[in-house]
């Protein structure tokens, strides 16, 4: 079993402003940003996917997802981003975070956001 806890889940854009005379460079203009915080119980587990869904609508795969090796009685703390269109993003709202270990077990976690530490 993995258990989740939602550390931080915020939406965050930065806005396209040709005025202005340094370059901002970001990996993504429109994105979600998730800390999340896993363990496990009696056994090694790896995660394989995570997806955040907002709205029941809007359902979008962490960007650049490497598996995670979760160690028995080892909390596992990281960062997800999850790139979305600006027009499509929703600033308040329902979640729910779905992690799929290597067994095709699916866990998650449901809330409102955002959530801020």
């Amino acid at each position: 079993m993995v258990k989740i806890v939602v550390r931080r889940l915020l939406y965050c854009h930065l806005p396209h402003d040709t005025t202005l005379e340094a370059a901002c460079i970001a990996p993504y203009l429109s994105c979600y940003y998730a800390e999340l915080e896993f363990s496990c119980g009696r056994k090694d587990v790896k995660i394989t996917d995570v997806v955040l869904s907002i709205n029941s609508t809007l359902k979008i795969p962490a960007n650049r997802f490497n598996a995670i090796k979760l160690e028995t009685g080892k909390d596992h703390t990281a960062t997800f981003a999850f790139p979305v269109k600006e027009h499509a993003a929703i600033e308040r709202g329902k979640f729910e975070i779905h992690v799929k270990d290597d067994s095709g077990q699916t866990y998650q976690i449901a809330g409102e956001f955002p959530v801020e530490a």
